[in-house]
């Protein structure tokens, strides 16, 4: 027993596992990846907020500006739904007869054309409904025709 013990006093100093797997950095590491995800799923709050009428007003629009940027937005995000849809089907065609490689990028290309379709429409519906600070929930809902 005395031996196990002296042995304990002797090796212990010398083996240090954990530093030597960098415990602290490991945690350290945990925390920052942690506050990281909690701040980009934390929305937040906007510096100073204006109505749609003040930032007319401010940038000088017309009736006829709003429409044309109405306009645009609209067919924006229509061509780059359209561009979603034809890159999806590529991308099923090259999962189906030349492997998952190409799949995987085109893919990934649908999702990115989804996201600009999501922004011009999103954009759209805020100039359309002069709402402007809307968020994704009262884009959801009045896309979708539910009552708040």
């Amino acid at each position: 027993m005395r031996i196990i013990q002296g042995t304990k006093r002797i090796l212990k100093p010398l083996v240090d596992f954990p530093t030597w797997m960098g415990y602290r950095t490991i945690v350290d590491n945990g925390k920052s990846v942690i506050q990281n995800l909690k701040s980009i799923f934390t929305p937040r709050k906007p510096k100073h907020t204006e109505s749609f009428e003040q930032a007319i007003s401010r940038l000088g629009l017309t009736e006829k500006d709003i429409k044309s940027r109405e306009k645009m937005f609209l067919l924006l995000s229509l061509f780059w739904g359209l561009v979603a849809i034809g890159i999806l089907i590529h991308a099923g065609s090259l999962f189906f007869n030349h492997g998952v490689k190409g799949g995987l990028l085109a893919l990934a290309l649908t999702f990115f054309a989804l996201t600009l379709c999501f922004r011009y429409h999103f954009w759209y519906f805020q100039v359309k409904n002069r709402l402007l600070g809307a968020d994704f929930k009262t884009w959801l809902n009045k896309s979708l025709g539910i009552k708040e």
